[in-house]
């Protein structure tokens, strides 16, 4: 089963409205159906039919809010606070063009069996790293930025054109750009 990149603020509204629904919404169809009982006749009886249709509808939202939760792999924000300094570094407002983000199991084998320097463990597998372009600065430019910052992991990919950005411990690897 792949999994659903999904911010930790997407994470946390689907666990808040999951509670909701298990510890009020549930409870309150559960009494409006035993409301509904108690009028006796359920042949003809349209606040039984409403309040079971609710009912149908909170399990079933029940089961989709799991469901993604279970398949969520939550991405770290901390990635994300990586961005923004070389944007300042830089000087630059231009939009960073995402090569590669969250990546699955099964993207990362392909990925490892078909290029070079592909981690077995990659932070993308856990969504803690992005390959990114800067549009309009060179690649090199932005490796340097990145190295300036000493923040996690930084890699330099001259021929693919990108840099590579992690919340890992800091260390370096690839080409050493010129300039």
């Amino acid at each position: 089963m792949s999994k659903t990149p999904l911010t930790v603020n997407g994470a946390e509204l689907l666990r808040a409205e999951l509670q909701r629904l298990k510890t009020v919404d549930r409870h309150s169809v559960i009494a409006s159906i035993a409301e509904a009982r108690s009028h006796g006749d359920l042949s003809e009886n349209a606040e039984y039919d409403a309040a079971k249709e609710r009912q149908s509808f909170i399990e079933g939202r029940i089961a989709e809010v799991e469901s993604k939760l279970a398949q969520a792999q939550v991405i770290d924000p901390k990635l994300l606070d990586l961005l923004n300094p070389r944007h300042h570094r830089l000087g630059s407002n231009a939009p960073f063009e995402v090569i590669s983000g969250y990546r699955s199991p099964k993207t990362n084998a392909m990925l490892r069996h078909t290029t070079r320097g592909v981690a077995a463990h990659s932070l993308h597998l856990d969504g803690r790293a992005i390959d990114v372009r800067l549009e309009g600065c060179d690649t090199s430019t932005l490796h340097r930025a990145a190295l300036a910052m000493a923040r996690g992991g930084v890699g330099f990919y001259p021929h693919s054109d990108f840099v590579h950005l992690d919340t890992g411990r800091f260390r370096t690897w690839g080409a050493t750009p010129r300039g």
